[in-house]
């Protein structure tokens, strides 16, 4: 509360949010603790304070094909402790928001990639082994996933931020989706490496969404751009990590 006194933002960026919610107890900690943080965050801001909450599109859960790219408008049905979490939150903000008059705009963001990518995601899970092997575990490869370059994301956001309309939710993504053997290739492409692929049944997801792809229409009409096809993300996301190698 004197954080937010002292220096009295107009405009907050809420990150906050538990990404490994696994088993039940861990869950239910979880929700709490957010739903807490929320309400004494809320209650410390004054009325009309600009408030991004990045979302997720885990949010969206399963839709079928016929319905995609999925739009905002598009109802919730997560299928991971993650999804839940992250509806929840929204749905707690929105409730918040309107009783503080604060001023929420939300982002929903797809899959993000690109230099620097930590090694519990996917990108950084495959680059970070197969730099010290050709042999990797990996869970599913068939699913597809909506992949966007981190530098992408943070424009996005910056612009959701400054121009998204009150009350609004913006997917953040490229609009388009590959396999995650297809991205697995691109990296071994980058690398100059075959990998050899060894299935790893605990890795294996069995609520695993098999393709989501955003509708980013509502983004581009704010103005934003996408600057950094895939590619070019790879290519920058495995020489982030051979840079520390050779440090």
């Amino acid at each position: 509360k004197s954080c937010i006194s002292s220096t009295k933002p107009d405009l907050i960026y809420y990150l906050a949010s538990s990404f490994a919610v696994k088993d039940l107890s861990e869950f239910a900690n979880a929700v709490r603790a957010s739903l807490i943080n929320i309400n004494n965050l809320l209650a410390c801001l004054e009325p009309g304070v600009r408030f991004v909450y990045t979302g997720s599109s885990a949010q969206y859960g399963t839709v079928p094909i016929s319905d995609q790219p999925v739009q905002e408008n598009y109802g919730f049905y997560p299928v991971s402790n993650y999804g839940i979490l992250k509806t929840i939150e929204e749905i707690e903000l929105r409730r918040m928001s309107a009783k503080y008059d604060i001023n929420l705009v939300i982002a929903r963001i797809f899959n993000i990639t690109g230099p620097g990518e930590p090694t519990r995601m996917v990108g950084g899970a495959f680059t970070s082994q197969l730099i010290k092997s050709r042999f990797l575990k990996a869970g599913n490869l068939f699913p597809k996933r909506d992949f966007l370059d981190i530098r992408d994301v943070a424009s996005a956001l910056r612009l959701i931020g400054e121009k998204g309309i009150s009350g609004s939710s913006y997917n953040v993504c490229s609009g388009e989706s590959i396999s995650i053997n297809e991205f697995l290739t691109e990296i071994g492409n980058a690398l100059n490496i075959e990998p050899q692929i060894e299935v790893d049944q605990a890795r294996i997801n069995e609520n695993e969404i098999l393709d989501l792809v955003g509708n980013n229409t509502k983004l581009t009409e704010l103005g934003w751009k996408r600057k950094y096809n895939l590619k070019r993300t790879i290519a920058d996301l495995t020489k982030s990590y051979l840079d520390e190698v050779n440090e």
